[in-house]
């Protein structure tokens, strides 16, 4: 019985020294086990990003400065807000915006743990002629669209930001929300998400606007976006083809007096195809 368990400790303590012999020279057998575990990949969820635009009862008197604008009948001010409620971080970010209003004012309201804001428009003055093509004005304009370019939005960060629209009719156009950005997917490797959401006129007098989450056209075939060019006073367009410009004007549509064969320019512009593809900005 003795000899047995001699025998039986002389056996475990060969093989103990053996086995760390064979570890500590040739294998590692720990890291051995776990190259056999199988690499289950883990799919990463999507950012929880909150976004939207919301329309401000605001009273202001015709003629009033606010913030060194003289504010008109037809002005309204509405907040667009990005909010990162997500435990990711968030770089590039790209918004262009079609409103079916010019843009009078934009600034940056709050910005908490955001960086590097830029705005930019496309503000290209018109060339007016008359029936005979001769060039009779150049009129500087305002625009209803502008791209935002964010560089990065921590986690849990916020951006507000707000518009002074002028309304002056209801256009026939296509109004977008085009929001992009791009997250961690893994260690050093970006990936990047876009949302196209339509923009609904729920009231007009005064502008109340929603961006409407429940429809997304990114991946879909072709959409429209207009791009509208308001003179700062609307024209009033002659039958000889020469435009008179509406003077002091104060945002009174229905106030404008014109003769017959007479016509109002509100505001010109073009539809243009969105590429509507996820990589796309």
């Amino acid at each position: 019985m003795i000899l047995k368990i001699i025998l039986t400790l002389v056996i475990l303590i060969i093989t103990f020294v053996t086995i760390k012999f064979v570890w500590t020279k040739d294998i590692d057998f720990r890291e051995w086990i776990v190259s056999k575990i199988p690499n289950i990949p883990i799919k990463k969820e999507i950012p929880n990003l909150e976004y939207g635009i919301t329309s401000l009862p605001v009273h202001y008197n015709v003629d009033q400065k606010i913030d060194n604008i003289t504010w008109r009948l037809n002005y309204t001010t509405h907040l667009m807000t990005i909010v990162n409620s997500s435990g990711d971080n968030l770089y590039n970010l790209i918004v262009s915006i079609n409103f079916p209003g010019a843009i009078v004012e934009k600034k940056v309201e709050s910005s908490v743990n955001v960086y590097n804001i830029t705005f930019s428009s496309f503000n290209k003055p018109i060339e007016l002629r008359d029936n005979n093509n001769t060039l009779t004005k150049i009129e500087n304009v305002i625009s209803n669209y502008t791209d935002i370019s964010i560089e990065k939005m921590n986690k849990h960060s916020t951006l507000t930001i707000s518009f002074i629209l002028d309304y002056r009719n209801k256009p026939k156009g296509y109004w977008q929300y085009d929001l992009s950005y791009e997250y961690p997917k893994k260690e050093n490797e970006q990936i990047r998400n876009r949302i196209i959401n339509p923009i609904k006129i729920i009231s007009e007098t005064p502008l109340i606007i929603q961006v409407d989450k429940s429809i997304d056209f990114v991946g879909k075939d072709s959409i429209k976006a207009t791009q509208d060019m308001y003179p700062f006073s609307p024209l009033i367009s002659k039958p000889n083809g020469k435009f008179i410009q509406v003077s002091n004007f104060k945002g009174d549509i229905n106030g404008i007096k014109i003769e017959d064969g007479d016509a109002i320019l509100f505001s010109t512009g073009i539809d243009y195809t969105v590429n509507t593809n996820m990589n796309y900005k």
